[in-house]
């Protein structure tokens, strides 16, 4: 029985930049802290997580092509008010996902 990579569980994560405000939407079979800081290393601007959802990668795809018009380069996305309220409404309903709460940091709240 051969794993499919592609459906494995994880995390979908929202990264935003500090300065010009775009947003990551990526994919992370690890902990969204450890590739927090893989890209802060090679990023000029401060970077926070401020979403997550516990899903897997073909979701990551769905999102990449629902917020198509507001894309800047390779997974960055302008901070348009659709994905803002995409990211607001994700919700935290699980135990485990309320902890994970403590790992996102939304600005200005």
């Amino acid at each position: 029985m051969s794993f499919d990579y592609e459906r494995r569980g994880g995390f979908i994560y929202f990264i935003q930049e500090s300065e010009l405000r775009n947003i990551k939407i990526g994919f992370t079979s690890s902990h969204p802290e450890k590739r927090l800081r893989s890209l802060a290393c090679g990023n000029s601007q401060e970077l926070k997580i401020i979403g997550l959802k516990i899903d897997s990668k073909p979701l990551e795809a769905k999102l990449h092509k629902r917020f198509g018009d507001l894309h800047v380069r390779n997974e960055w996305y302008r901070p348009g008010e659709e994905l803002m309220a995409y990211i607001d409404r994700l919700e935290y309903g699980s135990a485990f996902e309320e902890e994970l709460q403590q790992f996102v940091k939304v600005p200005g709240r």
